[in-house]
């Protein structure tokens, strides 16, 4: 039944109204008499026209909505808009709109953004994922302090050395970008160069004032060599991502007292880090590491060593971590957990575990992965009351009995199992509960929680045409996704072109499987439903 204004009205809360994968609403107008409505968030509802004036509005969010136009806002109190995720192009009312502070223009098909100059009060910009964008406006924004420009094709950093007053600036892959004239922008405090192939970093030198750095190389195909002297000024410093790069002169680090989060991971070698003493450090896919030296890291709380082909952790039994992740290390001895009691988030996923006897003690645990350990024995669960977030996908699990001490648990998935009873869960209240897959065949157990409609399930039952027809439309985004991966080989493309090329698909593709999830829900509600109906 198509919903009235009064509908909305009644959901404002605190001068905010959210809207979320509403197909019936199609007019912003009527919104425009709701006085105390001063945040409008819609997303994902691509029937809605962009028609809206209001002098009360000072928040409007219009993502996933298929906005291609801004020319019927008229919203002279707007402070905040947000156009991420549709197909605009056409921004030339925002002119009007001179007292927009932030502005999110993410991916979008932008070319002309030279209106943007006008808007004297913008200090918050994001045009990231617009690939054909003209950036030269952008060095008469003096004004700005924060600027996104992701994935942009941004060549030269050179037209934004007038933006002084910046002091966080996202240039992320825009691969083979100069960066050289970046020296000017001695206010940065937030860098992020990932995936721009940057090979010499002695431009940023002069920005001392430098908290969090970014320079990961996980886009590119060539693993770098980068000397890391130009950082040894910069005091303020606290956190540093470079993986996939080989860095030199690590000893600088030892000269960075403020350092407290270090990604290093995909390293060619393992480094040296018995003299740090950061509280976060992320060294997956790196072989070869000796835990020996992380003993001295009093400060550690975090660790992170994905595929790092561990086999024994003894020496991190001495931490006093609170977020351990070993998850993808086959053959690992997990027996030193069970002194780690201060652990309160832990992942082992991957790790072809079947006995976890050593979890028992874990009595603070809160959030555990357990995802593809197959024919695990989940006995020991039933000791960590405290958990709130359990994955245990694919791990060839009969029965969970185990888990129903566990009254805090709030998001379980227990997917791509052997499960028949789940009347274990009936007494929980999960915000988020997923079994695909599994051989469930009474829902009733917990057809009274409060948000049953939102579970991720299958039920037990013959294939149906909808079945088959979304089955096969996984196949083809499948058949899809391998075509654009083999298209630099099929057509000669360079690589920026193929990157551009491939992240445009990406999107089509991350909203085609979004629709599709909708879909599928809808028809499991509507199962759910007539069953329901037939049992009455």
């Amino acid at each position: 039944m198509k919903r009235s204004e009064y509908d909305y009205e009644d959901q404002i809360e605190n001068n905010t109204l959210q809207i979320t994968e509403d197909s019936y609403i199609t007019q912003l107008s009527f919104f425009q008499y709701f006085e105390n409505l001063e945040h409008l968030i819609i997303r994902h509802c691509p029937q809605v026209q962009p028609v809206l004036t209001s002098d009360f509005i000072t928040e409007l969010v219009l993502e996933h909505c298929q906005v291609r136009s801004t020319e019927q806002l008229n919203l002279p109190q707007l402070r905040e808009l947000s156009l991420s995720n549709n197909d605009c192009q056409d921004i030339i009312s925002l002119q009007f709109m001179q007292k927009l502070v932030k502005l999110n223009l993410s991916r979008n098909s932008l070319i002309n953004i030279s209106v943007l100059t006008k808007l004297l009060n913008l200090t918050d910009l994001d045009i990231s994922k617009n690939f054909n964008v003209d950036h030269s406006p952008l060095k008469y924004m003096t004004q700005l302090i924060k600027l996104n420009a992701g994935s942009t094709n941004i060549k030269n950093s050179a037209l934004l050395k007038t933006l002084v007053n910046l002091k966080e600036l996202d240039l992320s892959k825009n691969i083979d970008c100069d960066i050289s004239s970046l020296k000017y922008l001695v206010k940065l405090t937030h860098l992020n160069l990932s995936d721009t192939c940057v090979q010499d970093i002695s431009a940023l030198e002069p920005l001392i004032h430098l908290e969090d750095l970014n320079v990961a190389n996980d886009f590119c195909a060539n693993v770098f060599y980068v000397d890391i002297t130009p950082l040894k000024n910069m005091k303020k410093l606290q956190a540093i991502t470079s993986s996939n790069m080989q860095l030199l002169n690590t000893h600088i680090f030892n000269q960075i007292f403020s350092l407290k989060k270090l990604d290093l991971s995909k390293q060619i070698t393992p480094l040296n880090l018995s003299q740090l003493n950061v509280e976060y450090l992320n060294m997956s896919y790196t072989e070869g590491i000796d835990l020996n030296h992380l003993q001295s890291m009093t400060a550690l709380t975090s660790l992170h060593l994905q595929y790092c082909k561990l086999t024994n952790i003894s020496y991190l039994a001495f931490l006093n971590l609170r977020d351990l992740d070993v998850s993808y290390n086959p053959g690992i001895d997990i027996s030193p957990l069970e002194h780690m009691n201060s652990l309160i988030q832990l992942e082992i996923s991957y790790c072809n575990l079947k006995v976890i006897s050593a979890l028992k003690n874990l009595t603070t645990l809160q959030k555990l992965g357990l995802y593809m350990n197959k024919y695990i024995d989940i006995t020991p669960l039933q000791y960590l009351i405290q958990l709130t977030d359990l994955h245990l996908s694919n791990c060839e699990i009969l029965e969970i009995s185990a888990l129903s001490p566990l009254y805090n648990l709030k998001r379980l998935d227990i997917s791509q199992n052997q499960i028949i009873d789940i009347s274990p869960l009936q007494k929980m209240q999960f915000t988020s509960l997923r079994f695909l897959n599994n051989r469930v065949i009474d829902l009733s157990p917990i057809k009274k929680h409060p948000n049953f409609n939102t579970y991720v399930y299958n039920y037990q039952q013959q294939p149906t045409n909808e079945d088959l027809l979304a089955s096969n439309f996984m196949h083809q985004i499948y058949a899809w996704t391998t075509f654009i991966r083999n298209m630099p080989r099929r057509l000669k493309l360079s690589t920026q072109q193929f990157l551009t090329t491939q992240e445009k698909i990406r999107v089509a593709q991350k909203q085609m499987e979004l629709n599709l999830q909708m879909f599928i829900n809808k028809v499991n509600q509507l199962f759910i439903i007539s069953q329901m109906e037939s049992q009455q």
